[in-house]
C-alpha cells in the first residue's frame, strides 16, 4: 500500500472545533489555536454587548486559570488593532463590527522554540497516531499531558516539521522521485515485493508489476504461462494492451481476465489459487557403468541417481514439470524413420522434519512411463495431492538407462516444481485493478510473460463544470483530490475537507491545458505528492485550518494588503543576477512517442545562436511535448522577471495577507519616490497627512493608493488608486483629481489610514507573498517576490515549435557508391519453370548498401532486363528454358538509390549443372517363344551412361499418335544401361522416354519420346520348329 506521510504546517489538520458559532449581528470573533493565523482558525459572531470575558468563555470553554494566562485577545477594526489585557476582559465590550482575535500563546521568550515544538509534534503525530493527537480534550493542549511532551521531543525533530519554519511555497527544484521506472528499462514487468501499489494519475502507458509469481502450465506437449498483474488502485480503464510491442490480440491462444478495481469485482478465474513455482533445470541422469577407459560395462548393474527438491511451505498439492529438450524418439536406420521411445521417472515424497528428528521413509507417488515419437522439444507435467498440508521433500529418479546411441533422443530435464495452495493469491482490503493472463508460450514467448503493458487511466471524481463525476482525467485537481481522500494514503480525508478553491483550480487547469500524468509507484510523503501535483497545476497546497485549499500562481486584480514602513519594518530587498544558461534541458516521458524517454531543449526566449550551456529542469507529471515547452518557458520568464525578492516584518498577531496573496508595498526606506504617510483628515478631495510630507516634482504625475471598505464588516477592503494634483515641493496634503465617475470620485481614504504615495503607476511595488514565517513576539516575517502578470502573457504568446522527439541534427548525406559486388554462385532451380539464382556478396569498402540490381539477357541480345531486390534478399531470374545461354551482370545501390559500379558480364547456361537425360535411347524388338505353340515380343532398351553409378528411369505406353495408354515404368540399378520390358502387344504402335537418376542430385528432365512398332506377331510351330 502506498504510504503518504503528512506534510508541513500549512498541511496540518484542525484543532477540535470550538463552540457552535452564533450568527447574530455583533462582534466577529476569530479563535486561532495554532501559532500561525492560517491554521486552526474558527470564525463566528456573537451578540453585541458581550464582554471579552464572556466571548473568551464561549470561544474556549473550560479554560483553567493557568491556561487563561496564555490567551491573548486583540481587537481589530479598520482604524487599527489593540491588545486587551486579561484584567480588562470583564469591563471591555467590543463595538459592533469589531473583530476579536483570540489566540493561545506561550511566553514571549519561548516563542520560536514552542513554534518549532508544535510543528514537530504535528508531523510526528500525523505519521503515528492521527486521531489521538488531534481529538484530545481542549483542556490540555493537543490533548497531551506534561509527561507526553518530553516523549515527543525525544522522538526527534523531523525534517518535515522543520519545513514549517522554512520554505512553505513549493520551490522549483523538480522532483527527486523517478517519473516512472517503466520507460527506462523497456516494458518489463517486475516482481516488487513490499513496494507501494502503483497509483496512476492521468494517462500513461505502464508495464504493471506482478501481483503474484507467474507459473507454467503444460497442455498436451505445449507450454502455457499463467500470470497475475496489478495495475494499481481502482477503478482503472485499460486500452492498447500489448505484450512487448505486439498487440495482445496477435498472439495465439491468449486469455485475458481484467478486473477494473471496483468493490463489486469477482475473483479472477485464470489465477484462482496460490502457485509458487521454483525453477530448477536439473537433468535427470542414469549413466551406464564405465571402466577407466570409458568403455561401457553392460554387465554391471546401474545405480540410481535421484535428485531431491524441497517444496514450498503449507502445500496441499505439488506439480512437477519435465522438459524433453531434444524430444523423445528413436531413429530406426533400417526403416529410415523415427519411432516411439519410452522413458520412466519415479516420484517419491516424505514430509520435512525438524533438524533433530529422523526423516521418515520415502513414499512412492507414481512411476511415470512416457512414450512418444516427437523429435522437437516438448513438456510433460504431473500434479498430485498431498496426504496433508505441509512442506515435503520430493525425490525424482530416472529409471530408464541412458544410452550412447546417437539415434536416441531421451534427455529429461526437471524444469520446475510448483507448490499449490487453495487460497486466493490476493489479500487486500481495498479493490485493485488486476489482470490475469493465460497465454501459450511455445514458439511465442520463449517461456516467459514479462512484457505486458497497456495505457492506463484511473477513473476518479473529476470536475465537469457542474459537479464531480467519475471520469478519466489528467487534471492536477483530480489527482490532488484523490491524493487526500483516496486509498493510497494511510489516513484519507473526508470529502468535506476539500476546499472550494480546488474546484476553481480544476476549472483553471482545464482552461490552461495543465495536466498531471504520472504513475506513483514509489515511497513518498503526502507533502511530496501534493507539491508535485500542485507544481503541475501552477499552484501550492494549503491547509486553512478547516479545509485543504490551493494557492494558484496566476494574475489577479485583487490587492489584499498594503505594506509600508508605517505598518511593517526591517525591509530587505535583494536581487539575483545569475549566469543564465542558453536553454533548459527537460527530460520527460514522451506520450507522443509511445511514452518513451525523451529530452527537450527549450532555449531562453532572448537567446539566439548555438546552445552550448544548459541546465536540467524537471517537470514531473508532464508527458505532452507542447506542455513541456510551455511550462519550461514559464519557468524561464520567472527567472528573468522575478529576480528580486524582499523580506519585511509585521508586528502583531492579526494580519490579512497570507501566502499567494498580491500585496502593494511602499518601499519608502529603499525608493526615494515612495512615501507612506498616515491620513490625518479628508475634506472633500483634499487629503491631509499626519506629521509627514511628500515631495513632488514638476512635470510628473502622482497618485495615492489606499483601501476602501464596503461596510463595517469588510475588514479586508479593496485597493484603490487616485491621481493627485502635482504641486512641486514638500507637501503635507494632496488634492485628489476627479475622474468624472461619481462612484470612483466618492472613494476616499479614511482618517487614520496609511496611504501609499508616489509616481502614478509606481506609487507601490506589487508583490506576491511567497511565504510567511513566524517571528519573535508574535511578529510575521513576509517573504515577497515581484508580481509579474506579464509572465503568463508572455508564456501564452510564445509560439510552440513542432516536436518530433528526434535527437541530434541531420547531417547532409554524401552518397558513397558501393564497390562492384562479388558473385558467389549462379545456380538453376526447377519448380514449374527454371529459375536462375544469383548469390552475391558486397564488394570491398564500407559503403552502405540497400539493394541489389542484376541485369540479364539472352546471349547476343541487345537490351538488358533488370531485377532489383533488397540487399537482404537473393536475386532470382526467370523467363529462360533449360540450356539457354544467358549473360548476367550485377551492382549494388546505396541509400537514396546511388548506384555502384557494375561487375563483369558473366556467361551462364541455364541448368548446366543438371544431369542430362541420355540422348541415344534405342530399342530392340526381341521375339521369343512363350510356349511350345506361341511366341511373344518384348523391347530391350539401351543407352549410353551419363555418369558413374547413375540409375535410370524409363516410361512407355501404347500410342496411336493421339491418345496414350496406361504408363508402364521401370528403374535400373546403379550403373546399368539396358532395360527389358515385359511382352508387348504385337502390331501395335508404342513410345518410350528416359531420364537419369544421379545419386547426389535431382533427376534430369525426361528425354523426348521414342516411337516404335511391334511388327512381329505370335505364330504357332510344329514339333520340328517349322
Amino acid at each position: 500500500m502506498q504510504h503518504f506521510s503528512p506534510p508541513d504546517p500549512d498541511l496540518l489538520p484542525p484543532l477540535p472545533a470550538a463552540a457552535a458559532p452564533r450568527r447574530d449581528a455583533g462582534a466577529s470573533v476569530t479563535t486561532l489555536g495554532w501559532f500561525s493565523p492560517e491554521i486552526g482558525r474558527h470564525d463566528f459572531t456573537v451578540l453585541p454587548g458581550m464582554t471579552i470575558a464572556e466571548i473568551v468563555a464561549q470561544a474556549m470553554p473550560g479554560l483553567t486559570a493557568e491556561e487563561r494566562r496564555h490567551v491573548r485577545v486583540i481587537l481589530v477594526s479598520p482604524r487599527g488593532q489593540d491588545v486587551v489585557e486579561a484584567g480588562l476582559w470583564t469591563r471591555v465590550r467590543p463595538l459592533p463590527a469589531t473583530r476579536v482575535v483570540i489566540r493561545m500563546l506561550p511566553g514571549r521568550s519561548a516563542w520560536r522554540s514552542i513554534l518549532q515544538l508544535v510543528v514537530t509534534v504535528a508531523a510526528f503525530a500525523l505519521g503515528q497516531w492521527w486521531a489521538a493527537g488531534w481529538l484530545g480534550a481542549s483542556g490540555s493542549f493537543l490533548g497531551l499531558g506534561a509527561n507526553a511532551w518530553g516523549g515527543i521531543i525525544g522522538a526527534g525533530l523531523s525534517a518535515v516539521g522543520a519545513l514549517a519554519i522554512n520554505a512553505l511555497f513549493p520551490l522549483d527544484q523538480g522532483s527527486s522521485k523517478p517519473d516512472t521506472s517503466f520507460a527506462v528499462t523497456g516494458w518489463q514487468n517486475q516482481a516488487r515485493p513490499d513496494a507501494p501499489v502503483p497509483n496512476p494519475y492521468g494517462r500513461h502507458r505502464m508495464a504493471p508489476p506482478f501481483a503474484a509469481s507467474s507459473y507454467f502450465e503444460v497442455v498436451g506437449t505445449d507450454l502455457f504461462v499463467r500470470a497475475l498483474f496489478v495495475w494499481g488502485y481502482g477503478p482503472i480503464a485499460l486500452s492498447g494492451i500489448r505484450i512487448g510491442d505486439t498487440p495482445i490480440e496477435e498472439f495465439d491462444e491468449v486469455e485475458h481476465e481484467f478486473r477494473p478495481g471496483r468493490p463489486e469485482d469477482l475473483p479472477v478465474t485464470l489465477y484462482p489459487n496460490q502457485v509458487v513455482q521454483e525453477p530448477l533445470s536439473i537433468t535427470l541422469r542414469r549413466e551406464m557403468v564405465k571402466n577407466d577407459k570409458g568403455e561401457i560395462q553392460r554387465d554391471e548393474p546401474v545405480e540410481d541417481d535421484p535428485f531431491v527438491v524441497v517444496s514450498g511451505r503449507d502445500a496441499t498439492e505439488l506439480c512437477a514439470i519435465f522438459q524433453f529438450s531434444a524430444g523423445l524418439s528413436l531413429y530406426s536406420v533400417s526403416r529410415s524413420k523415427s519411432i516411439a521411445y519410452t522413458v520412466a521417472i519415479k516420484i517419491e515424497q516424505r514430509p520435512v522434519v525438524d533438524d533433530d528428528d529422523t526423516p521418515g521413509p520415502w513414499d512412492e507417488v507414481e512411476t511415470l512411463e512416457i512414450t512418444e515419437n516427437i523429435r522437437a522439444p516438448f513438456w510433460r507435467s504431473h500434479r498430485w495431492t498431498l496426504p496433508a498440508r505441509g512442506t515435503y521433500e520430493v525425490r525424482f529418479t530416472r529409471m530408464t538407462n541412458e544410452t550412447e546411441d546417437p539415434n536416441v533422443s531421451d534427455q529429461i530435464v526437471l524444469n520446475a516444481l510448483q507448490t499449490i495452495r487453495p487460497e486466493y493469491p490476493l489479500n487486500v482490503d481495498f479493490p485493485l485493478a488486476i489482470s490475469a493472463i493465460r497465454v501459450k508460450s511455445t514458439y511465442q514467448l520463449n517461456g516467459q510473460l514479462d512484457s505486458l503493458n497497456a495505457i492506463v487511466q484511473r477513473l476518479l471524481p473529476t470536475w465537469d463544470g457542474e459537479d464531480w463525476v467519475e471520469a478519466a482525467s489528467s487534471s492536477p485537481a483530480t489527482a490532488f483530490r484523490d491524493a487526500l481522500t483516496g486509498a493510497a494514503t494511510d489516513y484519507p480525508e473526508p470529502l468535506e475537507a476539500i476546499g472550494e478553491s480546488v474546484t476553481e483550480w480544476a476549472e483553471w487547469c482545464a482552461l490552461q491545458g495543465l495536466k498531471y500524468d504520472r504513475i506513483h509507484d514509489y515511497e513518498a510523503t503526502l507533502q511530496e505528492v501534493l507539491l508535485d501535483i500542485c507544481r503541475a497545476g501552477r499552484a501550492a497546497p494549503r491547509w486553512d485550518g478547516e479545509k485543504w485549499q490551493v494557492v494558484i500562481d496566476r494574475p489577479t486584480e485583487d490587492v489584499i494588503a498594503h505594506m509600508s514602513p508605517a505598518n511593517s519594518r526591517d525591509y530587505r530587498w535583494s536581487a539575483i543576477y545569475p549566469r543564465l544558461p542558453h536553454a533548459f534541458r527537460v527530460p520527460f516521458i514522451d506520450a507522443s512517442n509511445d511514452w518513451q524517454s525523451g529530452e527537450m531543449l527549450v532555449p531562453f526566449p532572448d537567446h539566439t545562436g548555438p546552445i552550448t550551456r544548459t541546465e536540467e529542469l524537471k517537470l514531473p507529471g508532464k508527458t505532452d511535448p507542447d506542455e513541456i515547452f510551455r511550462e519550461a518557458t514559464r519557468r524561464q520568464y520567472e527567472v528573468l522577471l522575478r529576480s528580486g525578492s524582499a523580506r519585511a516584518i509585521q508586528d502583531g498577531v492579526a494580519r490579512i495577507a497570507t501566502r499567494g496573496d498580491r500585496v502593494a508595498v511602499s518601499l519608502a526606506d529603499i525608493d526615494r519616490a515612495h512615501f507612506s504617510p498616515r491620513v490625518k483628515a479628508v475634506v472633500g478631495d483634499l487629503v491631509a497627512f499626519e506629521g509627514a510630507s511628500v515631495v513632488m516634482e514638476a512635470g510628473k504625475v502622482y497618485a495615492i493608493r489606499f483601501r476602501v471598505h464596503a461596510n463595517a464588516d469588510d475588514v479586508v477592503g479593496r485597493s484603490v488608486v487616485r491621481k493627485v494634483a502635482t504641486v512641486p515641493g514638500d507637501q503635507s496634503s494632496v488634492r485628489m483629481l476627479r475622474t468624472g465617475v461619481a462612484a470612483a470620485d466618492a472613494e476616499k481614504p479614511a482618517a487614520g489610514e496609511i496611504v501609499h504615495f508616489g509616481i502614478y503607476g509606481e506609487e507601490s511595488r506589487h508583490c506576491i507573498v511567497r511565504r510567511v514565517e513566524a517571528g519573535d513576539a508574535g511578529a510575521s516575517v513576509f517573504h515577497l517576490v515581484d508580481y509579474r502578470p506579464e509572465i503568463d502573457t508572455l508564456t501564452a504568446a510564445r509560439p510552440i515549435p513542432p516536436w518530433d522527439g528526434r535527437v541530434g541534427e541531420i547531417v547532409a548525406f554524401v552518397p558513397v557508391a558501393p564497390a562492384a559486388p562479388v558473385v558467389i554462385s549462379i545456380e538453376t532451380t526447377r519448380d514449374v519453370a527454371p529459375r536462375v539464382v544469383v548469390a552475391l556478396n558486397p564488394g570491398p569498402g564500407s559503403a552502405p548498401l540497400t539493394r541489389w540490381q542484376v541485369d540479364h539477357r539472352a546471349e547476343g541480345a541487345g537490351s538488358w532486363s533488370t531485377a532489383t531486390v533488397s540487399s537482404a534478399a537473393t536475386p532470382v531470374l526467370t523467363g529462360y528454358a533449360l540450356g539457354d545461354d544467358i549473360e548476367i551482370r550485377a551492382r549494388g545501390l546505396a541509400p537514396g538509390g546511388t548506384p555502384g559500379a557494375w561487375g563483369p558480364v558473366l556467361a551462364y547456361t541455364v541448368g548446366e549443372a543438371f544431369a542430362a537425360a541420355p540422348a541415344d535411347l534405342a530399342v530392340e524388338l526381341v521375339v521369343e517363344a512363350t510356349s511350345e505353340t506361341t511366341v511373344g515380343v518384348y523391347s530391350l532398351f539401351s543407352w549410353s551412361a551419363g555418369g558413374d553409378g547413375w540409375a535410370y528411369e524409363l516410361e512407355w505406353q501404347r500410342w496411336d499418335g493421339t491418345t496414350g495408354g496406361p504408363l508402364s515404368r521401370g528403374v535400373t540399378g546403379a550403373g546399368e544401361t539396358t532395360l527389358r520390358t515385359g511382352h508387348l502387344a504385337a502390331y501395335a504402335q508404342h513410345r518410350a522416354r528416359i531420364r537419369a537418376l544421379p545419386d547426389d542430385d535431382d533427376p534430369s528432365d525426361w528425354s523426348g519420346w521414342l516411337d516404335f512398332v511391334t511388327a512381329t506377331a505370335p505364330v504357332g510351330v510344329d514339333d520340328d520348329g517349322a
